[in-house]
């Protein structure tokens, strides 16, 4: 399974999906990290959340961990198997991780 985490570091969650800096791609079969580099979408005055929906979907994730999504990047994820969780604010990324492991996220949709 491929995990996604909005990040606004590689250590730390993102304030926000559309604008997060980073992803942090887990491979949970190989516990290998990968990062999207998300700068192109994040630094753009409009339509941030759409472009930042349409890298994950690319990126073929099965779970997405971020806080809210806005209605537009919403409405693409949802259209996806993609399930998303709700990243507490201010956590690390191995923290979100252990949350996510322990069925302890909150559900987004």
């Amino acid at each position: 399974m491929r995990i996604a985490i909005a990040s606004e570091d590689k250590i730390l969650t993102a304030s926000h999906f559309g604008r997060a800096p980073w992803f942090v791609i887990f491979e949970t079969e190989t516990k290998e990290y990968k990062y999207i580099d998300n700068s192109s979408h994040s630094d753009s005055p409009h339509g941030a959340g759409i472009n930042t929906a349409s890298l994950i979907l690319d990126s073929e994730v099965e779970a997405l961990i971020s806080p809210v999504l806005g209605p537009k990047a919403a409405d693409l994820i949802k259209n996806s198997s993609i399930k998303v969780y709700k990243a507490p604010e201010n956590s690390t990324i191995e923290n979100v991780l252990t949350l996510f492991f322990e069925n302890s996220l909150e559900i987004q949709f």
